[in-house]
């Protein structure tokens, strides 16, 4: 039986976890709710720290100790979820008209086809058709933005600001049964929220909004990319190559993530580049 007095970090691991868990199952949406409770708990936990010699108060403090813990994770989750903060974008749209969106694509641009698959970082959002409106309001929150792959759209980049007026529509799970829920994955990348764009409906702002260092590291690997799309020619082979060496998961077709889902073995695609590089230095220290 495994001894949980010998792992201290397990111990307080367990509890946070849970309250994780309990979050996915039982949401709240306003901070109010939780708060209360927060200070309940930490107000018994400090009195029964105070109280020395007694065999019940330990038993006391570990107990809330334990549900502190709980909370913690719970707090922690829901201060994640982005969807639950007043300055979410979602809650400066209308569901009628469309928006002018301004944002920062925060992630590096993936191919889909014919079309570009970007994650955008909003920063403004304004319920008028003037671009220079005063009305812009100051909004955080990610937003998925689909591009036709143009002469326009050719040089797009990690970094770009990008000012587009459309009304976004929430992601929906497929009608088939028994799929990949898609919107749930997104839901935990904090991204709710989507766009199909024309090329003209975008502007390009600005260049090199991002992080420096995300940047060179994009750079990198689309470098890297470009090299395997230059020797890998079979749409599979690039595919499942660039993902397991890369990350990047642009080239993964359709048939090829069904058969993987299929199987059960999808997680094989989520291994990264870096993964690889540390096996491949225990390897070599080993060999």
């Amino acid at each position: 039986m495994l001894n949980f007095r010998a792992y201290p970090s397990l111990r307080t691991l367990i509890p946070f976890l849970s309250g994780i868990l309990l979050y996915l199952f039982f949401p709240i949406t306003k901070l109010y709710a939780f708060i209360p409770v927060l200070i309940l708990f930490l107000a018994v936990g400090i009195y029964l720290y105070r109280i020395k010699g007694q065999l019940w108060a330990i038993r006391s403090f570990s107990i809330v100790t334990f549900l502190l813990l709980i909370l913690s994770g719970y707090g922690f989750t829901f201060w994640h979820i982005q969807t639950n903060h007043a300055s979410h974008y979602r809650y400066h749209i209308s569901s009628s008209n469309p928006q002018n969106i301004i944002g920062v694509i925060d992630d590096m641009p993936i191919k889909k086809g014919k079309n570009w698959k970007l994650t955008v970082e909003v920063q403004y959002v304004a319920d008028t058709s003037n671009t220079n409106s005063r009305n812009f309001k100051n909004c955080t929150g990610k937003i998925l933005v689909y591009l036709p792959i143009d002469s326009l759209t050719e040089q797009i980049r990690y970094g770009d600001e990008l000012a587009f007026n459309t009304q976004p529509r929430a992601i929906s799970r497929s009608n088939n049964p028994h799929t990949f829920n898609y919107p749930r994955y997104l839901f935990f990348k904090n991204i709710h929220y989507q766009v199909y764009l024309r090329s003209d409906e975008a502007t390009i702002m600005s260049h090199n909004n991002g992080n420096p260092l995300l940047q060179f590291a994009f750079s990198t690997r689309q470098r890297f990319l470009s090299f395997l799309e230059k020797y890998l020619n079979q749409p599979a082979t690039l595919g499942v190559g660039s993902a397991l060496i890369l990350g990047y998961k642009g080239h993964i077709t359709e048939e090829i993530q069904s058969s993987y889902a299929g199987t059960g073995a999808m997680h094989v695609l989520a291994v990264s580049g870096l993964h690889v590089g540390l096996l491949y230095l225990i390897l070599n220290t080993l060999l």
